[in-house]
């Protein structure tokens, strides 16, 4: 099955219900579960908008669901009538209606209480920032996947008109009170001002880093966010002069304004929310996760400690076993990521973490000590997990293609066909220097491929929903079984399942134009046979031990 690389990727999902009788958590298998980690209530917290009624809504990038703040304590509450919801930016129209992009379906929704949720606008990949001008008009511009500013028709009878494109990345947008619409550019270091109805622009300042977002008070005052600095600058239109607000961590990506004056900043790469007085710069936590959006994991050594390094989507990170401390070693877009939706690190010894996405079709080779002089190979569809092989080789698991290659060089110029023919490869435990076992989502399986002659044995098979993999201590597998939220010890030489734990936080559902293991349940092994997953459904991480 060919699936284009990024979002457009059509599969069928194999889903099956719980089967009855699982065991309970760690209740009758000996196992105990703890979480080490969780990150909040969002699942990649992006877009910040308020209503009318100076009501905040925040949305997730892997959603669901759309969220409502309480600014003041920092609680959320569902929106009702919206069940499923991948928002990347939130608008609210004159209607009193909310629209919100989806950068992974490429859709534009939108829903007013008491109506159906209906679709405005489909077919546009890494749609994100979203706004309504004084008229009334919606805009939304297009970003990593695409770079275009677009004028929509919020009742979607008619297609989107082109406003520009080849902008640099317009990731957050406003509409000034004279009509303009003052954009950041992300790759160019610019705020822009556009005339929406004869598409000329100019840049009215440069000189940032990473500019994100922008947001204008009710005064006319210009606020734009650094996400690569963590900066909230104020800059005076015309002119473009600008002056230091705040200074906070890497990766703003949305900024919003009560009716009040008051400035929100959002940050997913700690599923965060900010409030900076537009005066003084002092900010307040409104809320704050440990994670942005965890799935797959490493386990390596790090001089004596043991480290387990987490594919974050926004971010690389490292968990000291011994002690439980997170650290950082890259962050978006302070760090040239590209949404890491997996990892590997040798346990031999080398300084690489190999970072896969899923999302942008790429594979990175990143210094996990610093988190520089990433390496980056691309043109892959759908790659959901690269492993290191001798001789700066690596191996990737080509989800879209239903293979496996062999990525020979520095440069990754030579690749290899290894094996093909796999049912959705998600994830692979290596065998020292021979072999491979698989992972294979579609089918339900795992497979033992030889590292030599490519050659394929099933080891296990009538699995539901298999990701994550890891070898245990004794030789056997551990997978996450997500079909059926539970993990499973498979001995690979009869394929005998035992249950580990059942009726886990894991599973999040994902639409059926995306891949199942969207949000990777990663696991990951420790040597005292200790075993880690990442939760999808709670955006935590999670130690499974022997009693």
């Amino acid at each position: 099955m060919r699936c284009p690389p990024g979002m457009g990727i059509l599969v069928f999902l194999l889903l099956a219900c719980l089967l009855p009788g699982q065991p309970a958590r760690g209740e009758e298998t000996g196992w105990r579960l703890e979480r080490v980690a969780r990150g909040g209530d969002f699942h990649g917290l992006q877009g910040l908008a308020f209503d009318a009624g100076d009501n905040l809504h925040a949305g997730s990038f892997a959603g669901p669901p759309i969220l409502r703040v309480n600014v003041r304590n920092g609680r959320t509450s569902e929106v009702a009538g919206i069940q499923h919801a991948m928002a990347g930016g939130i608008a609210f129209g004159p209607d009193g209606a909310m629209y919100w992009t989806s950068p992974l379906l490429g859709s534009i929704r939108a829903f007013r209480p008491g109506e159906p949720v209906r679709v405005v606008a489909e077919g546009l990949p890494g749609v994100k920032a979203i706004g309504f001008d004084r008229r009334g008009r919606l805009f939304a511009a297009q970003i990593h996947l695409a770079d275009t500013l677009l004028e929509i028709d919020p009742a979607g009878r008619r297609p989107p008109r082109k406003v520009g494109e080849g902008l640099g990345g317009m990731n957050g947008f406003a509409l000034a009170p004279d009509g303009k619409l003052v954009g950041a550019i992300w790759s160019k270091g610019q705020v822009v001002e556009i005339d929406p109805d004869s598409a000329r622009q100019q840049v009215l300042t440069d000189g940032l880093r990473v500019p994100s977002a922008v947001a204008f008070d009710g005064e006319g005052a210009l606020f734009v966010a650094d996400g690569a600095t963590g900066q909230i600058i104020r800059v005076e239109r015309p002119g473009g002069d600008k002056s230091l607000l705040a200074r906070m961590a890497a990766g703003i990506d949305a900024l919003a304004i009560d009716s009040r004056n008051q400035l929100f900043a959002a940050n997913p790469v700690d599923n965060a929310i900010h409030r900076i007085d537009r005066l003084s710069g002092r900010s307040t936590r409104v809320l704050q996760g440990r994670l942005g959006l965890p799935g797959g994991l490493s386990i390596a050594d790090a001089g004596e400690e043991q480290m387990l390094y987490v594919a974050d989507l926004f971010a690389l990170r490292a968990i000291t076993l011994r002690t439980g401390s997170l650290a950082d070693i890259a962050r978006t877009p302070a760090d040239p990521l590209r949404f890491p939706t997996n990892v590997n690190v040798s346990s031999a010894g080398t300084r690489y973490a190999y970072l896969s996405s899923w999302y942008s079709g790429t594979v990175q080779r990143i210094d996990r000590r610093s988190g520089r002089a990433p390496v980056l190979f691309e043109g892959f569809n759908a790659p959901m997990h690269a492993i290191d092989l001798p001789g700066n080789a690596m191996l990737v698991a080509e989800y879209g293609e239903g293979r496996l290659v062999k990525v020979l060089g520095r440069d990754g110029a030579e690749r290899q066909v290894l094996a093909e023919g796999l049912g959705g490869p998600v994830a692979m435990a290596r065998i020292g220097w021979e072999a491979v076992y698989v992972s294979e989502e579609l089918t339900g399986t795992i497979s033992r491929v030889s590292l030599e002659t490519g050659e394929r044995r099933i080891v296990a098979r009538d699995l539901s929903q298999p990701e994550g993999i890891a070898l245990l201590p004794s030789g056997r597998l551990v997978v996450a079984e997500v079909g059926r939220q539970r993990l499973i010890e498979i001995d690979p030489a009869d394929g005998r399942i035992e249950v580990i734990l059942g009726n886990l936080p894991i599973g999040l559902t994902a639409p059926a134009s995306l891949p199942a293991s969207f949000v990777l349940t990663g696991v990951a092994v420790s040597k005292a046979g200790d075993v880690y997953f990442s939760s999808d459904v709670e955006n935590a991480i999670y130690r499974v031990s022997r009693r």
